[in-house]
């Protein structure tokens, strides 16, 4: 096995560990092919809330040094040829993708680049440039998340305000360096110091990736401490009263005797995806997808909904000739901010300004309904009740918001 598969970053782990169509697996998860995978390590999958965009890990050639992030997209049901996301993230050193915020304006990745530390790698984040249309403004998080240690494999929640990722810093009073899952809240703008999970999610071994589903409550992670299968296997443990449950390996239509790691769900619940070195793959690690109606182990949990849209500028909208309605592509975007509130709540779950695009994207669990309402200087605000079928495991609705000068 390669040594780059527990973390997106082969410094760091010395001690642990047909072009159109996927390689299909008769019971298991399939391989997604040659498009995305190569004969070498290509791991670390992290998808957007459509499932249409696929973020990984490879040390392929093409790319800018060490490991880099790359990036394939699904069009009509097909991942296309792998491309290296450029120089705005990837350097000489090693990147991996970790997690994106619930609008998908800022990817949390890892970077290993001080190489003559001990703590080789930390947690960053990078905002997308629609502009320019490439991720950027890299950012290394402080020391609250951060250590002198490892860290790595970070995943945020739906309100932005608790982060997972795993670190091999020693626990107090010892020397001993395994990996295990930490949590840091925020209070305001500011994180609060990062504390170790514990039981019973954390061993005595390895636990050394970690995904947060957006209901919140669902806690997937990948531990060779937790026996199963053989090698490194995958969790998921629920938050129930306030105190995570005892995890609950996903079974033999995940795991095998290999090292499967990285697993990830998408907003969309059609697709789950992990990483494998089992054998017939085509190179040292590739990832796998399966649908979520193969798992025989898989934790129920509320349908989402996916809501995107934009915010423009009324006056400035024009109705295409013989047509009733306003064309939005007409429209000029304004920077805004996007409030969302679950429908009888004060309390937003969601407040986010939009850029000078007015673009806005968030993944929401399913309720009653919820009220969006954007707000801009100089603009009367707007508000639109978004109400949803229940029962769908997953939609997609767009709103457009359009303001009216004052």
């Amino acid at each position: 096995m390669s040594k780059k598969i527990i973390i997106p970053m082969a410094v760091a782990i010395a001690a642990v560990l047909a072009l159109a169509c996927p390689l299909a697996a008769a019971d298991g998860p399939n391989n997604l092919g040659p498009r995305v995978n190569s004969a070498d390590s290509d791991f670390g999958p992290i998808v957007t809330a459509d499932g249409n965009a696929l973020y990984f890990t490879s040390d392929r050639d093409g790319g800018f040094g060490g490991q880099d992030i790359w990036l394939s997209r699904r069009v009509n049901g097909e991942w296309t040829q792998a491309v290296n996301l450029g120089d705005g993230i990837n350097t000489k050193y090693s990147e991996g993708p970790d997690s994106f915020a619930v609008d998908e304006r800022t990817m949390y990745f890892t970077r290993c680049d001080r190489l003559d530390q001990a703590g080789i790698c930390d947690v960053f984040t990078a905002s997308w440039d629609p502009a320019k249309k490439q991720w950027s403004n890299a950012a290394r998080l402080g020391t609250e998340i951060n250590s002198e240690y490892n860290d790595a494999n970070a995943s945020i929640s739906f309100d932005g305000k608790t982060l997972y990722f795993v670190s091999d810093r020693p626990a107090p009073g010892k020397t001993e360096r395994n990996w295990d899952i930490f949590v840091a809240r925020k209070k305001g703008d500011k994180w609060q110091k990062a504390r170790r999970l514990g039981p019973p999610v954390n061993t005595p071994l390895n636990e050394i990736h970690v995904v947060v589903q957006k209901d919140d409550k669902t806690l997937y992670f990948s531990s060779d401490g937790h026996g199963g299968q053989g090698g490194t296997d995958i969790f998921y443990s629920r938050i129930e009263d306030g105190k995570f449950s005892e995890p609950v390996n996903m079974g033999d239509s995940i795991n095998t005797p290999d090292n499967d790691i990285y697993f990830t769900i998408p907003s969309s619940g059609d697709m789950a995806y992990l990483a494998s070195n089992r054998p017939g793959g085509l190179g040292m690690e590739d990832i796998y997808s399966v649908p979520l109606d193969r798992i025989e182990l898989m934790p129920s949990s509320k349908g989402l909904v996916l809501v995107r849209g934009m915010v423009a500028d009324k006056s400035t909208c024009q109705k295409p000739a013989g047509a009733d309605k306003i064309d939005v592509k007409t429209c000029k975007p304004l920077a805004a901010t996007v409030r969302i509130n679950q429908m009888g709540s004060m309390k937003p779950v969601l407040e986010k300004p939009t850029g000078a695009t007015g673009a806005f994207q968030a993944t929401l669990p399913l309720q009653k309904g919820y009220t969006i309402t954007a707000s801009a200087d100089g603009f009367k605000p707007v508000s639109e009740e978004l109400r949803v079928e229940e029962g769908k495991p997953y939609q997609v609705v767009e709103i457009n918001l359009l303001l009216e000068p004052n």
